[in-house]
Order: structure tokens, then C-alpha cells, then sequence
């Protein structure tokens, strides 16, 4: 398994959007279809983030891990400080939904 980290200590996510065009952001009216992961591909990311502006958000230690194995994306160890609170949460595709501890 590949193993891929990245740890920064600013990220300001409006700075990346705003040398998006305009016209990409517009409404896509493309049909959504399940994707899938081809089974032979095998890497953790992991990030972690000091501080994180994106619009009006402020957050704090933001940190994730994304592992893809055998055809599937688990998402888990994620968190930030937001909000005046701590945000942890999960997403494993055999659990629906996403747990949030707040």
C-alpha cells in the first residue's frame, strides 16, 4: 500500500477558488452515476492542516485520512476545531451516513 502524507500549516481555500473561472461554478446539470474504484489500486492519504479558511470558516487542526482499498473509499480519523467546538466524524461504506461528534 502506497502511503501518502501531507501536512501544511495554512490553507486558505479562497485563495484556490478564486482562480477557478466563474463559468465553472455555474449549475452542472449532468446525470450523477456511481463510480467505481478500480479493485487494484492501494493508498492511504493522510493531511493535516494547522489553520483553514474557506468563506467565513476559521478552523483550526483540520486532519483526515482517505484509504482506498479493494474497489473502496473509507473516510475516517477526519476533525477540525470550528465553530467554537471540536468536529470529528467517520464514513465507512457499509455504515450509512456520517457521525459527527460535536
Amino acid at each position: 500500500m502506497a502511503i501518502f502524507r501531507s501536512d501544511q500549516k495554512m490553507v486558505d481555500l479562497n485563495e484556490i477558488l478564486d482562480i477557478i473561472p466563474s463559468d465553472s461554478l455555474d449549475t452542472d446539470t449532468t446525470v450523477l452515476e456511481v463510480l467505481q474504484i478500480p479493485k487494484n489500486i492501494d493508498f492511504a492519504f493522510d493531511a493535516a492542516v494547522d489553520r483553514l479558511k474557506y468563506g467565513k470558516l476559521a478552523a483550526r487542526d483540520v486532519k483526515g485520512k482517505i484509504v482506498v482499498h479493494d474497489g473502496v473509499v473509507t473516510i475516517n480519523e477526519t476533525g477540525m476545531n470550528a465553530l467554537g467546538g471540536i468536529t470529528a466524524g467517520e464514513r465507512r461504506p457499509t455504515t450509512p451516513g456520517i457521525r459527527l461528534n460535536l
